[in-house]
């Protein structure tokens, strides 16, 4: 389930792309969309908090088992799981700033 969601970003070879897995009224949302798209990196943001209480319950446990994690947001770039939780945001600000003096 989360595999297949991830496969797609993966494949994108036209550019760069993250995933987002985030409630919709969570206030980092804004945040982390907007550190992405400084970076050139497309956001498509999973609110998972649209779901029933089923399906989002179902999704954590995959999330938990997977990454040892529950805690939202979950920011993905291509399949790579860059940070999650309240401190999401500092992790990926950091990972983009590395990658970024990579390149020089």
């Amino acid at each position: 389930m989360i595999n297949d969601m991830l496969k797609d970003h993966v494949k994108e070879s036209n550019m760069r792309s993250s995933l987002v897995v985030i409630n919709s009224f969570d206030g980092q949302k804004e945040e982390i969309e907007e550190l992405l798209e400084n970076h050139r990196i497309y956001a498509d943001a999973f609110e998972l908090d649209r779901l029933g209480k089923a399906d989002r319950e179902e999704y954590l446990i995959c999330f938990n088992k997977m990454y040892s994690t529950r805690l939202l947001p979950f920011i993905f770039i291509k399949d790579q799981l860059i940070g999650s939780g309240f401190e999401a945001t500092g992790t990926l600000e950091n990972h983009l700033k590395k990658e970024l003096n990579n390149y020089h």
